[in-house]
């Protein structure tokens, strides 16, 4: 009885909003998912979704029978809980646009019924919950952890559900049936601490990938080997199999940069110049080590003494993603402006423009043109790629997804947490 009594509505309908409308169909609620976006609506309809989430088209056709999607606020009106899930924009300096969210979340207000829920997904900084004009019982906020690739599973099957609310004690019935049919894990706390303990989440996740950044490079400057180090880390039970201890090229994708930069903020507003400091040096190093391949490239090209043609396997952030946001491949792209780029991604838009790039139909095209090979992204599919091609003078593989042999490979071989 309770799935078909309760109504669940999504305002927002970016990544963020749509996968966790996807999640609550497939947990067999009724969902209005609302976008005041016309052609966005209309493309859902179609299951034309702009970016790349693995099996959220699929289970999305499989429930599309528990979803309305709306561009007209009023739909809202029959809903029992509503989401504010949209994505909170960011400028190019990571700060969150929140004057822009706040505006929609006012707008959306007068076209809820007087008892419904209202439940703030967006990532926003503290105190921003508490100002929203609505009726504190009925107000409240979900600690989201989605990682994009992984984004629907987690959304579908959570470890734990936080959940703020005006007083952490306060047992509200519609939001326990809600958010138990998930998880029976429920954490309750204020809105002040939910919206610290995600931007907490994401800043000792930052904290993890920076020390794995740093000692890594110390692996290659001293004949060591990171990814052995990093076995004997994960079997450690204070750090874990699933820590983010691998090698990277710093803070990238746009959500972790967005929270690291709310807490420099709140640092500087707050004046806490001692913790600042400490929180600057994360960006440091982050654009430090954005470089890594960059400085490789430029060493190479200045060794080789002519312009090289550079074979570029993957443009997207990271795998299991179509999103291109703050990618080291574009940085790189940009700053070798004079080279010739040969990519291939199997995700990312069509509709990246550089002019100095050739978009190739595989990675086999790519390898057959390239001097330089660099795989910058660890998709699945490279793990097979094979480098027959005498073009290939040097792969720059900083995760260390090609099975390098130095006495069987005619090529240079870069990859981080280790001098070859």
């Amino acid at each position: 009885m309770l799935k078909k009594n309760l109504k669940i509505g999504f305002a927002g309908l970016t990544h963020l909003g749509t996968v966790y409308a996807v999640a609550a169909s497939e947990k067999k609620f009724k969902v209005v998912a609302f976008h005041e976006d016309e052609k966005i609506i209309k493309n859902l309809n179609n299951f034309d979704i702009s970016y790349f989430e693995p099996n959220l088209k699929k289970i999305l056709k499989k429930n599309k029978k528990n979803i309305f999607f709306s561009y007209k606020y009023k739909d809202l009106k029959l809903c029992d809980i509503v989401f504010v899930s949209y994505d909170t924009n960011t400028d190019k300096f990571n700060n969150s646009d929140l004057k822009s969210l706040k505006k929609k979340i006012n707008k959306l207000i007068p076209n809820l019924k007087k008892t419904a829920l209202l439940v703030i997904l967006s990532q926003v900084k503290p105190g921003f919950t508490r100002k929203i004009n609505w009726p504190k019982k009925q107000l409240f906020y979900q600690v989201e952890t989605l990682v994009f690739g992984k984004a629907l599973k987690r959304a579908i099957n959570p470890e734990r559900i936080i959940i703020g609310a005006h007083n952490e004690s306060l047992n509200n019935k519609k939001i326990i049936d809600y958010f138990s049919e998930f998880s029976k894990n429920l954490i309750f706390v204020n809105y002040e601490t939910a919206e610290i303990t995600k931007i907490s989440i994401n800043l000792l996740l930052i904290s993890n990938i920076t020390a794995s950044n740093l000692l890594s490079e110390i692996c290659e400057k001293n004949n060591a080997d990171w990814s052995q180090v990093e076995k004997a880390l994960r079997l450690d039970k204070r750090i874990g199999k699933n820590s983010y201890i691998r090698p990277g090229m710093g803070i990238t994708g746009g959500n972790l940069e967005r929270d690291l930069q709310t807490i420099n903020l709140l640092c500087k507003d707050q004046k806490l110049y001692q913790h600042q400091k400490i929180v600057n040096e994360y960006i440091n190093f982050s654009n430090y080590r954005k470089n890594w391949i960059a400085d490789i490239v430029s060493k190479l090209k200045k060794k080789n003494n002519k312009s090289i043609k550079i074979g570029l396997l993957g443009l997207t952030y990271k795998e299991n993603t179509n999103s291109i946001k703050n990618s080291c491949s574009i940085d790189l792209i940009k700053k070798f402006n004079k080279d010739e780029f040969f990519t291939y991604d199997p995700k990312a838009s069509k509709n990246i423009k550089f002019k100095n790039i050739k978009r190739c139909e595989n990675m086999n095209q790519v390898i057959l043109k390239a001097d330089i090979i660099i795989i910058a992204t660890p998709w699945r599919e490279f793990r097979k790629i094979k480098i027959d091609s005498k073009n290939c003078k040097y792969l720059i593989d900083p995760f260390g997804i090609f099975q390098y042999k130095a006495n069987s490979h005619h090529f240079g071989y870069f990859t981080m947490g280790k001098n070859l």
